[in-house]
């Protein structure tokens, strides 16, 4: 059987980044299931389809295992997901954590304990490129505009409604 047929591709939305690429966000359906809710790049150069949804759509298709593969967001530790959210929702795609803002908004939350298990996954899941520590006299954490793309954001899949919005 046509893996395409058990496949479906929802695209929710799409955007420019501040990084000039095209990102859109989609559901993915497998035999009528909703299994992952990803995010994906495209460089102006692959849009090219007049309906840039198509050409969205004929990618997730081609590279649908790749997707549900990636890691669950769901099982990630709360710091990550709050760097992830974090990312998401930033104009920029980024996530800059400073030593003094660790200090104001992290610390209370989040101990030394939480910051070893981020750096855990950040093995764990192979994401030293998208999320690095200490690189500069002033930022703690910085989450880079491809960490988003990194996770199936699976957390809200369930009971998931047509007004849904990441």
């Amino acid at each position: 059987m046509d893996n395409k047929k058990q496949h479906k591709i929802e695209i929710l939305d799409s955007w420019k980044s501040s990084f000039g690429d095209i990102r859109c966000n989609a559901v993915l359906y497998q035999n009528n299931k909703i299994i992952a809710n990803i995010i994906e790049s495209f460089s102006h150069d692959i849009i090219y389809d007049t309906n840039k949804e198509n050409t969205f759509k004929k990618y997730i298709y081609d590279n649908f295992d790749k997707y549900i593969n990636l890691p669950k967001l769901s099982k990630c530790s709360p710091l990550l997901k709050e760097i992830y959210n974090s990312v998401c929702n930033s104009d920029s795609c980024m996530c800059y954590i400073s030593y003094t803002e660790w200090k104001e908004y992290f610390s209370d939350r989040f101990s030394n304990k939480d910051l070893k298990k981020l750096k855990e996954e950040v093995k764990k899941y192979n994401l030293g490129d998208v999320l690095t520590f200490d690189n500069d006299n002033d930022n703690m954490i910085i989450a880079w505009g491809d960490f988003q793309m990194c996770f199936n954001d699976n957390r809200y899949l369930k009971g998931r409604n047509k007004d849904y919005e990441r």
